[in-house]
């Protein structure tokens, strides 16, 4: 998979699982968390780990000023895992 895929799938995912935000539902907005999924998509070349990816959304909402509950995390963290 080109990281060019990746990257749509990774935005698709966090906007429709993760959305700390809650813009998912926006058309407007399908780039709001495109510098997260940057991250996301660096993690998953890297490490992909559960652990991995939980700890890159953990950090994307603590510079949000957001706190998701952990299971949330661990759904998303999944769901981005099967994209690979």
């Amino acid at each position: 998979m080109e990281r060019d895929e990746l990257f749509a799938g990774v935005r698709r995912v966090l906007l429709a699982k993760w959305d700390p935000c809650g813009v998912g539902d926006n058309p407007n907005l399908t780039d709001e968390y495109d510098g997260y999924a940057d991250d996301v998509v660096d993690a998953l070349l890297a490490s992909p780990s559960i652990a991995s990816l939980t700890a890159v959304l953990e950090d994307a909402e603590s510079e949000l000023g957001v706190v998701l509950p952990q299971e949330q995390r661990v759904r998303t963290a999944k769901r981005l895992l099967s994209l690979l």
